[in-house]
């Protein structure tokens, strides 16, 4: 005779998968495997929202990088700027923040690089680092300019062109006027000896207002040549020894009034000589204001032009290996995230008065400090790194860590570790897919090791990693909870978040290296797929199904068989009556409608392991309902220690999700084995 029936219940997922002990000691809270889920504020377990259309119109752009400009200045420009590299050249595209479909107008640029790395907010300018071995590129800017009014860059000869220390409206005539456009960049020049760059703010009849202001005051006919850029390069070539000419990663260092830009991982040319050396482990950083030695009057953005970074302005930081991203993190502090450690920079960064390229003169103006805080701890690729509230976060080897530069926290131990490594790795000890150097001299293709395409900090809440072997989702408020996400439409290389983030709206790029094939969902928002029965369907339409895998639930001692009687779910699972909006907003896309579309089926593996029977308990249809909860009741009738549950949908529910899983079971009487 069967004992009374006791019933134990499972709720409260925060923790998210766990894959690094055995099944049956996975702790409660935790699960083994989540697909295409999301953890809710409540601890259940519901199906991910999709992802969602940017672009109205087809591109044939295949971006690798985005950047998000917001203009502080009168001006007010906001615009996205996918872009990447195309035989050898840069192309950039412009598009507006909308929450309609917006066109990209595509722009390709005579900048020569190989990589376009992440961009930098400085000032009212977007500064992508640029790697190239045969150009002298390592900067390259955009400062809000609509390509679909203006494109090509210009020059033209100016007469009697002055400027006046503190007023930012230049008098250029209605010639060099007409070749200019808001958001651009204009460049002034007499040869050598005198040089303006600025952001222009306003265009006029025969004026353009500039920022920043010029520093110095001119005489009439000072400049006789006037270039417009609507994508700035460096400017110029510098002729004090040496120049910089190629960047891993850019970014800001703030500290004392100042701001400068600073480069990490670069190539520096002598200019007697033409060698090339690369400085794997070197930081550079731009002058504050006119410092060249070179030329008379060097004025406005210095950093993209002669007086860029001036050769006594360096750190090489020791046990770092390869620099491999910047991070700002407030004033007078940045993070340096290497191959081999991470370490903080802090203080002040100063520029010598003077002739600053006089190789005899002491690097007194560093004031700042280097200070290690990782332990060997190293990051994998740039293309992880996310600054978030909490922190930022990186992928290492060992897993995803987020640091405040003094801790590090390794947000997958006793996790989901095993998985990380099996993602990273894959089956061989040999943990890089490509080698993390590139070429021979630090720089090439071989830039992006272990198969990391990008990542995205979603909402301020979540951190999401896309790999080539799958991507990853994390909970940054539920004790760091990791669930997998199928990859399809959410695999990205680059993201970036809306600077006013009213509709805390998240743009990235897809992952597609095949720049002659147009698309519609080059870029899209990633916003929406944390919330959950928001969107049942992918940018492209695309539908997709969750399923869920949890732990070994031994309801007693593991070592004694029991009698699982049957199993209750709690859950939701909505069909919907139309899941997709209109076939001219996603084109090839059947409409459907119905009620109850979609269901959910569960089956069990007995046994402390995966290798255990399986046995099939049964199914529930979606509801018409989107707000019903209810409890699913199926037979198991399973001896066994132990039982492992997977929870599948299939046709695609609108939404779904799992509050609580309860076992009945029956303890065997001492003696007893069935």
């Amino acid at each position: 005779m069967a004992g009374t029936v006791q019933y134990a219940s499972h709720a409260n997922f925060f923790t998210g998968m766990v894959r690094d002990v055995p099944r049956h000691l996975i702790p409660d809270g935790a699960v083994y495997d989540a697909t295409n889920i999301v953890i809710t504020n409540s601890g259940s377990l519901a199906k991910r929202s999709g992802s969602t259309r940017v672009l109205l119109s087809e591109t044939s752009m295949a971006p690798t990088q985005i950047a998000a400009q917001k203009s502080a200045n009168v001006d007010g420009r906001a615009r996205l700027y996918p872009a990447f590299v195309t035989g050898g050249v840069v192309q950039a595209g412009s598009l507006q923040y909308s929450d309609s479909l917006v066109d990209v107008t595509a722009f390709t640029t005579s900048i020569a690089t190989d990589t376009l790395g992440r961009a930098t907010t400085y000032g009212d300018s977007e500064v992508f680092s640029s790697n190239s071995l045969a150009g002298s590129t390592p900067t390259v800017w955009v400062g809000g300019v609509d390509f679909s009014l203006k494109t090509e860059a210009e020059s033209t000869t100016v007469v009697s062109v002055a400027t006046t220390s503190g007023n930012p409206e230049i008098t250029i005539g209605g010639t060099a006027a007409g070749k200019m456009s808001v958001g651009g960049y204009i460049h002034l020049s007499n040869g050598g000896t005198n040089e303006y760059t600025g952001r222009i703010v306003n265009v006029g009849a025969t004026t353009v207002t500039v920022d920043p202001a010029p520093i110095f005051t001119t005489a009439a006919a000072t400049f006789t040549s006037a270039a417009y850029y609507p994508v700035l390069p460096q400017v110029g070539t510098r002729t004090d020894g040496q120049y910089v000419a190629s960047a891993g990663c850019a970014s800001t260092f703030a500290s004392g009034g100042d701001t400068r830009l600073v480069l990490g991982n670069v190539r520096i040319i002598d200019n007697a000589t033409g060698k090339s050396t690369a400085h794997p482990n070197r930081i550079v950083w731009s002058v504050r204001e006119a410092a060249d030695a070179t030329v008379t009057q060097c004025d406005g953005l210095v950093q993209a032009t002669r007086a860029g970074f001036p050769q006594l302005n360096y750190i090489d930081v020791e046990d770092i290996g390869q620099i491999i991203a910047l991070v700002p993190v407030g004033s007078g502090n940045m993070m340096v995230l290497g191959s081999k450690n991470c370490a903080m920079l802090s203080g002040y960064l100063l520029t010598q008065a003077g002739a600053v390229q006089d190789t005899s003169l002491s690097r007194g103006g560093i004031t700042a400090g280097i200070r290690g805080f990782s332990q060997k701890v190293g990051c994998v690729s740039e293309a992880s790194v996310q600054r978030t509230t909490m922190g930022v976060l990186f992928a290492a080897l060992d897993g995803v860590y987020l640091t405040d530069g003094a801790t590090l926290v390794n947000t997958m131990t006793k996790k989901i570790a095993n998985l990380w490594g099996d993602l990273i790795v894959g089956p061989s000890p040999f943990r890089f897919g490509v080698s993390l150097f590139g070429g021979p001299d630090g720089f090439g293709s071989g830039t992006t090791p272990t198969g990391i395409y990008g990542s995205a900090n979603i909402n301020d809440s979540h951190y999401y990693i896309s790999m080539a072997s799958g991507g990853l989702l994390c909970d940054l408020r539920n004790q760091f909870g990791w669930t997998r996400v199928q990859q399809g439409q959410l695999d990205i290389c680059a993201s970036v978040v809306d600077p006013d983030n009213t509709a805390n709206r998240v743009y990235a790029v897809k992952n597609d290296a095949d720049s002659t094939t147009s698309s519609v969902d080059r870029i899209i928002r990633l916003d929406n797929v944390v919330i959950p029965d928001n969107i049942p369907y992918d940018v492209d339409g695309t539908q997709f199904n969750c399923s869920i895998t949890t732990r070994a639930y031994a309801e007693g001692d593991p070592a004694q068989k029991r009698r699982y009687r049957h199993a209750l779910f709690t859950y939701n699972i909505f069909g919907g009556t139309t899941l997709y909006p209109s076939a001219t907003t996603y084109p090839s896309v059947s409409t459907f409608t119905g009620i109850g579309v979609g269901s959910f089926s569960v089956s069990a593996t007995k046994g402390l392991a995966a290798d255990g029977d399986d046995v099939t308990l049964g199914s529930r249809d979606a509801t018409a309902q989107s707000s019903k909860s209810d409890v699913a009741r199926f037979d198991a009738q399973a001896l066994s220690q132990a039982l492992t549950y997977t929870i599948t949908t299939s046709d695609y529910p609108a939404s779904f999700a799992v509050y609580e899983v309860t076992n009945g079971f029956n303890q065997l009487r001492p003696g007893r084995v069935a």
